[in-house]
This record gives C-alpha cells, structure tokens and sequence, in this order.
C-alpha cells in the first residue's frame, strides 16, 4: 500500500524556488523504482496559467506517470488577510478532499505555506513536516513590509511558533534556526537542511560563457559582475546599482550583467542616473531552464540580501548555485551562515552593508578573490558548493526527514 502525502506549497508550481528546491527530492523519490509514495502537490497559480486548460491537462497528465497528483488553486495577489483567508479557503478544500482520499501527512514549504498547514493539520489531523522553516513574518519587518505592532505580523507570527511546536518534523537551513527551535523545546524530529542546488544543472560551462557574452556584446576580456534577482521587496534595491555604480567606476574592466524579472526601464534609468553608459551594462531575463547559461558568463556574483536580525535564517538558494557554477559572491554580514563560508573558505567578501563607502573598500577583496587563477577558483567555490548545498549530500538528509515523517 503506498503512503500518501500532500506537498503544500504557497507558490507557483513552475517558481525556480520550487523547481530548484523541494521538486528535486520530490521527483527523485517518484523515479525510484521501487517507488511505493504517492503525492498530491498543491500550488497556487495565476489566472494567465490556469486559462491555459490544455497545458494544466498535459502538465498532470505527466505527472501522474510518476504518481504525482497536482492541484492548482488561484492565487489572490495582496497582502490583505482578506486575500490570505481566501486562500486559505480554497486550499482548505483541496486539502480536505485530499484527506477524504486517504492522505495523512502534509509537507509545506516555508513559513507562510507552513502556517496553512499547520491550520489544516489541526482540522484534519494530519502529520506535518515544516520543509525550510524560516520566520517570514520576521524578513517582512526587516523590510519595511509589516509593522511588528500590526495584526497582520502578529497573526502570522504567531502561527510560525504555533506551527512549529505542533509538527512532527522540521528542517531548516542554518544553526540558528536549529538553536531557537532547541530553545522552544519542539517535540518535532530536527533537520538541518541548508537550500539545495542541483550541481548537475549548476556547473561552469566555457560554451555557455562564450554563447552568451557574443549574444550581449560583452567582451571576452571583461570581468562581469552579476546579480539575477529581484529588485525590492526582500531584496535591496537602489542599493544593489550603487554597489555596480561603485564597482563599475573603479574598475574599467567591470560588466554589470543584471537577469531579472523586473521592468527593465527602471533598472536601466538607475544605471544611467548615476553615470552608467549603456555599453557597461547588460539586462535581461531568463527562464529557470537557461539561468545556468548566464552564471557561466559571469564572474563574481551579488547577494542582495539586506542584513537584519531575521536574516540569520533566510538560507538563499543562489548562493549554492553561484558556488556550484564556479562564482564568489557578495554578501552582508549576518545573512544566513553564507556569511561564515565566505570568508572561512575564501569563497566571497562580506560587508555590513551595501554602502558606499563599504562597497568602496571591498573592492579590493574582490580582486584579492578574482586574480586567483581562473580555473582554481572555479574548482574551489564548486568543491564548496556541492559540500555545502549539493543535491547528493543534502537529498541523504531529506530522505532521514521523509522517513520520520512516514513513521511519526
């Protein structure tokens, strides 16, 4: 008889942070042969994805063939609880008929699907596993999104706790979670589980180099500084284009490459606000299938992470991938433990934050890193990579976790 078990994921199915994430563990559990699980995965997708009825149909259709149910509901963009309890509604639904069926344990990704969860595992007496736990009520004060006096913060923020005390197992990405959790004397089974990369996907390819610097006219000779991301939000902003402003105007040999889903005007009024000339500065887009092409063009990458006492536990999924490919990246202190591996094994510069001036003076720890000879910094920040975040080592330790959750 196989075990059932719901993935609960407060995303879109296709979100790299998906794909790159939880779906890796997932889908190598459904390929095995002697394959004895069956999941149901709920998402939350936009009206444009759910339109296209005939690309849902193909999508669960090969999904099935691995024994993976998939559930879209739509997602209600907002902040409003309004718009949270809505989606709390439908999901509930999907999750009850679920529960109807034969399914008895409910694996969410991060703290906001973790806080659905948990309200479904209490109705319906289900058994919860917290996948990458973090406090994301506490990153949203950090940023400036919600006030620690409002309802909404102090809702969610119970929740996390609540949750967190309620579930059968946790895993989470750094020793400080691990240390808070100790502190409120969880029942639940602890994993320490840091964001994957898959290090297959994730690898330097001189093609792919070559490919895409004669396709945006960036000259094999420069050293290109790269940021794919988000602008805003839990990300800096203006921040990040000083830190390529102050770079950029120190060093002639610096190309900004920037690969994100933001307007790209915007960004490039930024650039040029501060004296950028077009031919310094690369912006694009990608899908989740080729970004890997973009991380072997470049040479030393962003993380542009504001500090704040939350972010001890934010566990980015970019740093595994920028090691993996090869890259050392920049970092502010007190993000995550990427901040320790930077240093401890010389694989990235970490400043408090992305100020000027201190932008200025990590300028030099930068070429410190990049006049290490090409191909043995590439060898070293993947041999940090793959220990650190590789799926291989990593997937050991979420199999230990799916295996407490089957017997909790």
């Amino acid at each position: 008889m196989k075990s059932k078990t719901i993935i609960f994921l407060y995303n879109q199915l296709f979100d790299p942070v998906i794909q790159s994430n939880i779906f890796l563990y997932i889908k190598d559990i459904s390929n095995t042969p002697e394959n004895n699980h069956q999941f149901a995965i709920v998402t939350f997708e936009t009206v444009d994805t759910l339109k296209d009825k005939e690309g849902v149909l193909e999508l669960k259709s090969k999904f099935l063939k691995q024994n993976i149910h998939w559930y879209p509901c739509r997602w209600h963009q907002g902040t409003s609880l309004m718009l949270k309890f809505i989606d709390f509604i439908s999901s509930f639904y999907r999750v009850g008929i679920l529960r109807l069926k034969g399914y008895d344990r409910i694996i969410s990704l991060a703290s906001v699907a973790g806080s659905y969860a948990y309200l479904f595992s209490v109705i319906l007496r289900l058994r919860l596993y917290l996948y990458q736990y973090e406090p994301h009520s506490e990153y949203e004060v950090d940023s400036g999104t919600y006030n620690r006096q409002s309802l909404t913060f102090k809702i969610l923020n119970s929740l996390e706790k609540r949750a967190a005390i309620f579930a059968s197992v946790i895993s989470s990405g750094t020793r400080h979670m691990m240390e808070r959790l100790k502190g409120w004397k969880v029942g639940a089974a602890v994993f320490k589980i840091p964001s994957v990369v898959n290090e297959q996907k994730f690898t330097f390819s001189y093609e792919d180099r070559i490919t895409i610097r004669r396709n945006y006219k960036i000259g094999i000779d420069k050293i290109v500084i790269y940021y794919p991301g988000k602008f805003g939000g839990l990300y800096f902003k203006q921040e990040t284009i000083d830190a390529f402003e102050v770079l950029l105007k120190k060093d002639d040999r610096f190309h900004a490459l920037v690969v994100t889903p933001n307007d790209f005007s915007e960004i490039e009024k930024y650039f040029l606000e501060r004296g950028i000339p077009k031919e310094r500065f690369t912006i694009t887009r990608s899908t989740f299938e080729d970004i890997q092409k973009y991380n072997s063009a470049a040479d030393f990458a962003i993380i542009a992470v504001p500090p704040g006492p939350s972010k001890k536990f934010v566990s980015n999924i970019k740093v595994g991938e920028y090691l993996c490919s090869g890259l050392p990246y920049l970092i502010c202190r007190g993000v995550s433990e990427d901040d320790e591996y930077a240093e401890k094994f010389n694989v990235g510069v970490v400043i408090d934050n992305f100020s000027k001036p201190l932008i200025g003076k990590a300028y030099d720890s930068i070429i410190r890193i990049l006049n290490v000879a090409e191909e043995d910094r590439r060898r070293h920040c993947r041999e940090i990579g793959v220990d650190y975040r590789g799926f291989e080592k990593l997937n050991k330790e979420f199999k230990k976790a799916f295996n407490e959750l089957l017997q909790a």
